[in-house]
């Protein structure tokens, strides 16, 4: 286990699988790119990213509900440019920063999963 700041830290590289949680949600989205390259250059190719966050995904009415509420608790409780993002979104990133094969995974609550791999 390494602790520190995921920027700061001395984290090696040649990983086969990275898990990115909790993180997209209260960061910001230039934070979110940056973490997505970093993640990049972590792995080894042909290597896993996975994002497990609160991500709207084809939502029902409730959970569209629940979504706005918790998109303004990010924004008062973390930072201004913090935000609940779109599943889409998200996966687009993570192909900006050189991810491909990106997969949204819904889950029956709030949180999905976005998978995506280091080209080889």
């Amino acid at each position: 286990m390494v602790e520190g700041d995921f920027f700061d830290a001395e984290l090696g590289h040649g990983y086969d699988v990275a898990l990115v949680s909790g993180v997209v949600l209260i960061k910001s989205e230039q934070e979110c790119h940056k973490l997505f390259e970093l993640a990049l250059g972590l792995l080894r190719p042909g290597g896993m990213i996975i994002v497990q966050d609160y991500l709207r995904t084809g939502r029902s009415p409730d959970q569209v509900r629940i979504d706005k509420l918790e998109n303004l608790y990010v924004k008062v409780v973390f930072d201004p440019r913090a935000a609940d993002r779109e599943g889409e979104e998200v996966a687009g990133w993570l192909r900006e920063s050189g991810f491909e094969d990106t997969r949204l995974i819904p889950l029956p609550t709030q949180l999905a999963l976005i998978t995506a791999t280091k080209p080889l």
